[in-house]
C-alpha cells in the first residue's frame, strides 16, 4: 500500500501555469497587470453624435476588434466606480465579446463571472408558472410592481426567468452588484440567448421611466458594433485604405512566414508538421515531445493555445509583450531574415507540390 501510495505521488503532474491575459479592458486607469494588451474604454461622449451612449463611444474609439475578444480577456474596473456606470459599461463589452469577461475592482482579486453564470444557470427550473409578470423588481422593495429581494434561489427564479421584463436595483458594492447582474441575466438566459434586465436607481419611480437604463439595448447595440468587423467573404480582409498605420504593420508581420517566426522564437522541429513549443517552461518536461503544428501561415500548441494563431498573436504570447510590441519585433528582427530562418530548417519542412 505505501508502495502504491508513493507511485501515486511520484506520478502527480505539476499544476497548470495560469496564463496571462490577451486583453485588459479598463476605465481611468491603466492595469498592473500581465498582459499581451492594454486598452483604455473609458466612456466619453461623441461630439458628433451626442445622443450615443459614451459606452458605445468608447468601444468604437478603442480600436478593439472580435478577434482580439476571442482569447483571455480582463475588465478592470477602478475601485470606487459606481453600480449603475459599472454594469453599463460590462453589458456593452459582453454584447461586443458574445460571451462573459472575468472582473477585477482596483488591485483586487479577478471575479470568474462564467462560474458565477453556471451557478445561476443551474437552479431548477419547474416550468412556467399560471400567472406571470409583466415587470418584476429584483433588488428592492415595491408598492406597485412584483419584487425580489434577497439571494436568488429556485422560487426566486421562477419569478425572474418568465417574467416579461427584469428591473434591476444594483447593490450599493459594485462588485455585489456585479454578480446580482449576472444571476439575473443567467436564470433568464434562453438557450445561449441573454436577457438583460432593465437597470434602475429609484425604485420608488413607476415601472418604466427616464431613469431606467436598458442594459439589453446596450448589449444589442455593441453586438451591432461587433458585426460591422464582418464581410461577405468572412476569409477577406477589410479595405486596406481603411486600416490605421498600427493595423497595417499588424497585419505585415502577421502575413509573415510562420516557420521563419518559429525558428526566430527558438523553436526546432523534428519534421513532419510538428515542432517543439517556444514556451517549454509550460510543459510538464519541457515539451520533450513535439506538441505544437505549424500550418497554412498559422501555429498552435495543443496544450498553450486555445486556438489557432498567427505570427503576431505567438510572439507576444512567447515575449509577453503588446500585439505592437510584437509586430515591431517581427518587423525589425524576423522580416529582414526570413528566407535565412528558413533555410536552417529546409531540410525538415513538408515539400509543397506546384
Amino acid at each position: 500500500m505505501e508502495h502504491t501510495e508513493a507511485k501515486k505521488e511520484q506520478h502527480t503532474e505539476a499544476p497548470k501555469e495560469v496564463r496571462p491575459y490577451a486583453l485588459v479592458m479598463y476605465i481611468s486607469e491603466a492595469p498592473k497587470i500581465e498582459s499581451s494588451r492594454a486598452v483604455d474604454i473609458t466612456p466619453r461622449l461623441d461630439p458628433d453624435s451626442p445622443l450615443e451612449h459614451p459606452v458605445l463611444v468608447a468601444l468604437r474609439a478603442s480600436g478593439v476588434t472580435p478577434s482580439d475578444v476571442r482569447s483571455r480577456v480582463l475588465v478592470k474596473f477602478p475601485q470606487a466606480i459606481d453600480a449603475p456606470s459599472m454594469l453599463s459599461i460590462y453589458a456593452a463589452l459582453c454584447g461586443f465579446a458574445n460571451r462573459r469577461l472575468d472582473v477585477t475592482f482596483g488591485d483586487g482579486d479577478v471575479i470568474d463571472t462564467n462560474a458565477l453564470d453556471v451557478t445561476s444557470r443551474s437552479l431548477e427550473d419547474r416550468g412556467r408558472p399560471g400567472q406571470v409578470s409583466e415587470i418584476v423588481q429584483c433588488g428592492a422593495p415595491s408598492d406597485s410592481l412584483a419584487f425580489v429581494v434577497g439571494p436568488i434561489g429556485v422560487a426566486e427564479a421562477e419569478v425572474l426567468r418568465y417574467a416579461k421584463r427584469v428591473r434591476m436595483v444594483p447593490l450599493p458594492d459594485p462588485a455585489a452588484a456585479l454578480a446580482q447582474f449576472i444571476a439575473i441575466s443567467a436564470v433568464r438566459s434562453r438557450g445561449d440567448q441573454d436577457r438583460l434586465p432593465l437597470l434602475n436607481t429609484e425604485p420608488h419611480l413607476g415601472a418604466e421611466d427616464d431613469s431606467d437604463i436598458d442594459l439589453d439595448d446596450l448589449r444589442k447595440k455593441a453586438i451591432e458594433i461587433r458585426r460591422l468587423y464582418r464581410t461577405d467573404d468572412r476569409s477577406a480582409l477589410a479595405p486596406r485604405s481603411t486600416l490605421a498605420a498600427y493595423q497595417k504593420d499588424l497585419l505585415t508581420a502577421a502575413s509573415l512566414q510562420v516557420e521563419a517566426v518559429m525558428v526566430a522564437l527558438g523553436s526546432t522541429t523534428p519534421g513532419g508538421g510538428v515542432w517543439h513549443c517556444p514556451r517549454p517552461h509550460r510543459h510538464t518536461h519541457g515539451d520533450a515531445i513535439p506538441s505544437m503544428r505549424v500550418e497554412s501561415s498559422r501555429a498552435r500548441c495543443f496544450r498553450c493555445d486555445a486556438e489557432w494563431v498567427d505570427p503576431v498573436r505567438l510572439t507576444a504570447d512567447v515575449k509577453g509583450c503588446t500585439f505592437d510590441e510584437a509586430a515591431d519585433w517581427l518587423q525589425k528582427v524576423v522580416e529582414p531574415q526570413v528566407a535565412a530562418l528558413i533555410a536552417t530548417v529546409a531540410d525538415r519542412l513538408p515539400v509543397i507540390e506546384s
